[in-house]
């Protein structure tokens, strides 16, 4: 553990009536400074770790001579704005949860500052100085990077976090997860030192927007190695948060090699090629040569758009096994060559009739009391196989027409002619031979209509493969993995609907039959099916 060196309370207020017959300058003064000495300011840190020692209150007393700012932490979010204190390289350091726009002159890093504490807070487990007075700057431009901290490898950054937070920092860290919200505009992912790996207590956090800057210009996401370059230590609790406020707190090192994820014909002359990471435009130069297929098939263009290049091909042949490889001249925008270990994958040609042969064939998604045993049934009315790979089932809120479930059914491999995909709750009993996916929650998880719309996908080729529209009309609704908006009415809307007062479903009449117009194919039937076929009248 990591000790600081402590000095006692009669020390500490002789140093301050040391430092108070001695006068603390006026505000404003000075010109720049030379760095602070990584071994000066031993008085100033004894006297930020007797406010750090203090108890939570008002009416305090604690003075702060020659402090040096190493921060301006902004208002962002439910963050609060402030700015940090320290002396000495190894702390200790404090956070002052005041704006700075209210103080005169405003601190910046490198001023050299003397204030009085009035009032200490906690917030969170982070020690903070909530309420000064007698704040004012006897210098300014001093250069702060003297007492930056490298602990890459330090190992006790997480179990000795009082012994660190708010002091300024430097590492090298990998991203070991995704992003997600840690506070109001903010997202955080856990993260790996040198010293330390595989904690949950260890994170990188920043502003939302500073995390869309960076993933736009260099898709920042898991397995990405950054370096913070100086900047405080904040806390969540246990939880270590190293923190980039600002695009210059962050310099992205490296990232993983992009690799090829899929690909699928999008139409008889279009190949979709899906990427792990953001491709480079520019390093696309000859499409014909870095994009190469089997079975006589030819590449003439690409068009990039993120993780996903539009690749144009010469004719395909319907539904015939094709296999693409991309030459590792392709980039990722930050220069890096497509993995030559993952950079192929298989589709099939594009064949329109194989990819609309599945239906979505009977629906319960209000059940007597609570809704408990909701589901969808998807039907291969082929006579042949389809792979599920890219399909997606779609649910929408009609109000508001937005999407609050895209579930990706790759995972249930191939449906055979004639067999039954059933998504429900896991309370749903389904029918022996029939595949079943289920719904992430136990109740509750399609909606009741008036209106509300379920949507079949077909991602790769963006084919709306079946839709309906109950107790209404959804025309212009947007879905995962389509471009634009689409409509969930087939010819006329059906104006039957399930009901929390009597057993039944949703069902396509007969079995698996698609006319395009839902008036005609749907019927409220009282005998639920899912997994096998619907009992129609």
């Amino acid at each position: 553990m990591r000790t600081k060196t402590l000095i006692s309370a009669v020390v500490i207020l002789s140093l301050v009536a040391v430092l108070a017959a001695c006068g603390g300058g006026g505000g404003g003064g000075g010109g720049p400074n030379p760095p602070p000495p990584v071994d000066a300011g031993r008085e100033t840190s004894a006297q930020i770790q007797v406010a750090r020692d203090a108890p939570d209150g008002t009416g305090l007393n604690l003075p702060i001579s020659g402090a040096y700012v190493t921060y301006v932490k902004p208002l962002i979010g439910s963050d609060v704005a402030g700015f940090f204190l320290q002396s000495q390289q190894g702390g200790p350091a404090l956070f002052v949860a005041v704006d700075p726009a209210t103080l005169n002159p405003a601190p910046a890093p490198g001023d050299k500052v003397n204030l009085v504490i009035t009032d200490m807070g906690t917030a969170s487990s982070l020690r903070q100085a909530t309420g000064i007075t007698e704040y004012s700057r006897i210098a300014q431009g001093a250069t702060v990077t003297a007492l930056v901290q490298d602990v890459n490898a330090v190992t006790d950054l997480v179990s000795s976090l009082s012994s660190y937070e708010s002091e300024l920092l430097t590492t090298a860290v990998t991203i070991t997860s995704a992003f997600s919200a840690a506070g109001t505009s903010f997202v955080a992912a856990q993260i790996d030192t040198a010293g330390i790996t595989g904690d949950a207590d260890l994170k990188l956090r920043m502003p939302s927007a500073l995390y869309t800057a960076l993933t736009a210009s260099y898709d920042l996401m898991q397995g990405c190695n950054v370096t913070l370059t100086g900047t405080p230590l904040w806390r969540n609790l246990a939880i270590a948060q190293l923190s980039a406020w600002a695009g210059a707190d962050i310099t992205v090192d490296s990232c993983p090699a992009p690799a090829v994820v899929s690909a699928g014909a999008t139409t008889s002359t279009t190949v979709r090629v899906t990427f792990s990471r953001a491709i480079a435009a520019s390093s696309i130069t000859d499409p014909a040569t870095q994009f190469t297929f089997d079975n006589g098939l030819t590449a003439s263009a690409a068009l990039v758009n993120g993780r996903v290049v539009d690749v144009t091909t010469s004719a395909q042949t319907p539904a015939l096994a094709y296999s693409v490889t991309v030459a590792g001249t392709v980039t990722d925008i930050l220069g890096t060559g497509v993995d030559a270990a993952a950079n192929t994958a298989s589709f099939a040609g594009y064949d329109l009739a194989s990819i609309k042969s599945l239906v979505i064939n009977e629906v319960d998604y209000d059940n007597v009391g609570t809704d408990t045993t909701e589901f969808v049934e998807i039907y291969n009315a082929s006579a042949s196989a389809v792979n599920l790979t890219g399909y997606l089932l779609s649910l929408v809120n009609g109000n508001g027409n937005v999407e609050y479930l895209s579930m990706d059914l790759s995972s249930a491999g191939t449906l055979a002619a004639g067999e039954y995909l059933v998504v429900s709750s896991s309370t749903v009993t389904v029918a022996a031979g029939a595949k079943v996916m289920t719904f992430a929650g136990s109740q509750d998880q399609i909606q009741n209509g008036a209106p509300d719309g379920i949507a079949l996908v077909h991602s790769p080729s963006e084919t709306l493969v079946d839709a309906l529209s109950y107790e209404g009309s959804m025309t212009s609704v947007v879905v995962t993995g389509i471009t634009g908006s689409v409509s969930l009415v087939e010819g006329t809307a059906t104006s039957v609907s399930d009901n929390n007062t009597t057993v039944g479903s949703l069902s396509r009449c007969p079995n698996g039959g698609d006319t395009d117009d839902a008036s005609i194919d749907w019927i409220f039937v009282m005998t639920p099916t899912p997994g096998e076929a619907n009992i129609c009248p």
